[in-house]
């Protein structure tokens, strides 16, 4: 290892160093990477400089084997491309999300295996089994558009048929228009979210837009957004309709009327499904 590694290192010693952050591993050493260790090390209680020198890359090494790591009375899994491959069959590319999810684990240490059980049953039903990370707003009939949108989509939706930017524009008009559109694999939506998502990442607005559509940054929404809104309990103990009720901005109770809609039925079973690949029967880990 060569080191110091920054801005504009490039070789297979960034390679590695994108490797443990959970990006793209192509040996350059630009923005993203940049933010990325900024982000890593400030978790760390590093000085945050975005400079891989010799206390970072020591930290580095120790913390990237995840999957030993005890947390809330579950050891936190470490995928591996198989396990994605199973849990995913529709995916194209389940190294890369292995890796991506194993980057997440982490970078967000406090969910245990149940808790991820919830995470990627989310994110089997946002991320479409995971083809695809940014929210898709082309549509070919009003039906869809209605269907989706309601009221928010006007008088004449049908004028946005086939034109995803101008229906983000009227759909997500107080949040930020079409780049407000959902990102990532819990399809992350509007300004605010979009904004204290790139500050908790290190990074700048339109960094983070950028990196959320990213495999690696795509992994990280999920975990990310149960934990800025205190989810972490629901799903660490297997409450994945407390989950589902955080992420539509509804309380339990107030789940009835979106529950089809959600498609909530099909969460909860994709939710036994995750938890029986990642804990197993009877509790067993099965997951290594």
């Amino acid at each position: 290892m060569n080191l110091p590694l920054r801005l504009g290192s490039r070789g297979p010693d960034v390679a590695r160093v994108q490797s443990i952050l959970g990006e793209t591993a192509d040996g350059i050493f630009g923005e993203i990477t940049l933010a990325g260790v900024r982000t890593w090390q400030r978790a760390r209680g590093l000085q945050p400089d975005g400079v891989v020198g010799p206390a970072t890359w020591e930290r580095m090494q120790g913390a990237s084997t995840p999957s030993s790591s005890q947390t809330n009375g579950g050891v936190v899994p470490n995928f591996s491309a198989a396990l994605i491959a199973k849990g995913f069959p529709r995916c194209v590319d389940p190294a890369a999300w292995a890796t991506a999810f194993t980057a997440a684990v982490g970078r967000f240490p406090a969910f245990n295996r149940t808790g991820w059980a919830c995470i990627l049953a989310k994110a089997n039903t946002e991320a479409g089994g995971l083809t695809r990370w940014d929210e898709n707003l082309f549509y070919t009939t009003v039906e869809q558009v209605t269907r989706m949108h309601g009221s928010r989509a006007g008088l004449h939706p049908e004028k946005f048929l086939r034109n995803p930017r101008a229906l983000g524009d009227q759909v997500y008009a107080k949040w930020g228009g079409y780049d407000g559109r959902g990102l990532g694999v819990i399809q992350l939506t509007g300004l605010p979210n979009h904004t204290a998502f790139a500050s908790d990442m290190g990074m700048s607005l339109g960094e983070a837009r950028g990196y959320m559509q990213t495999i690696p940054g795509a992994a990280m929404t999920a975990p990310w957004y149960l934990q800025h809104y205190k989810a972490v309990d629901a799903a660490n103990r297997g409450d994945m309709r407390a989950v589902l009720a955080v992420v539509a901005g509804k309380t339990v109770a107030g789940m009835d009327g979106i529950w089809a809609s959600i498609h909530g039925d099909q969460q909860m079973a994709d939710f036994e499904r995750f938890k029986a690949l990642l804990v197993g029967v009877r509790g067993k880990l099965i997951c290594v």
